[in-house]
């Protein structure tokens, strides 16, 4: 299945509709995504045995807790990167048109110059994604996780489906900007519900 999936990526991806936006090979996805998806699956599903046999070994683990420690900031800075990365570019010499065999040469050399953009990224951003203490734990209503949860998923869907402009990327970051105020600073919270039994068990705060 995995050998068949991948000989039959190149003839759906130049014969089939595929485009080169990424945006619009994922909404809907498109049929050499499809395939793609469970070519990935099915590898997956092979590996899992090895893999979790690697997993259980300490240089393993050491490098999965690294590299996931800062996962996030790599989520979300590496779009930055390769848009100031490509304007360097730009400023400094010329691009070669993508898909000639100048723009193939210079892709290894470019995909280090992010990672070692995120990498300086994450070391100033990582503190943000350690985990923090709560000391006094509060909970949004059911109501403004709801707005919170809509507004998110609204612009998400609105992105996906006509591309990322200047509107919407604005649109995405008051959205998202109203989200996390929502769900983190708003003053309409309530603490999670305690049974009576677990209540009683514990010991009464210090005044």
């Amino acid at each position: 299945m995995i050998v068949a999936g991948f000989a039959c990526l190149g003839p759906l991806v130049i014969l089939g509709e595929y485009s080169a936006s990424m945006l619009t090979n994922q909404w809907p996805p498109t049929l050499p995504l499809a395939v793609l998806a469970v070519i990935q699956a099915a590898l997956l599903t092979l590996l899992h045995r090895p893999l979790t046999a690697i997993m259980e070994t300490r240089p393993a683990q050491a490098i999965v807790f690294f590299l996931g420690s800062r996962l996030m900031s790599v989520y979300l800075w590496h779009v930055p990167a390769i848009v100031l990365l490509t304007g360097v570019q730009l400023l400094w010499w010329p691009m070669p048109d993508p898909g000639t065999g100048a723009w193939w040469l210079s892709r290894p050399i470019f995909v280090v110059a992010v990672l070692l953009v995120v990498w300086a990224i994450s070391t100033v951003t990582k503190r943000w994604e350690s985990p923090q203490p709560i000391l006094s734990p509060r909970w949004p209503s059911d109501a403004v996780t709801v707005i919170a949860v809509a507004l998110f998923v609204f612009q998400s869907l609105a992105i996906s489906s006509y591309g990322l402009d200047l509107p919407l990327a604005v649109l995405g970051l008051v959205c998202t900007a109203i989200a996390v105020v929502l769900t983190g600073g708003s003053s309409n919270v309530r603490a999670p519900d305690v049974p009576s039994s677990t209540a009683e068990a514990m010991p009464p705060s210090p005044r």
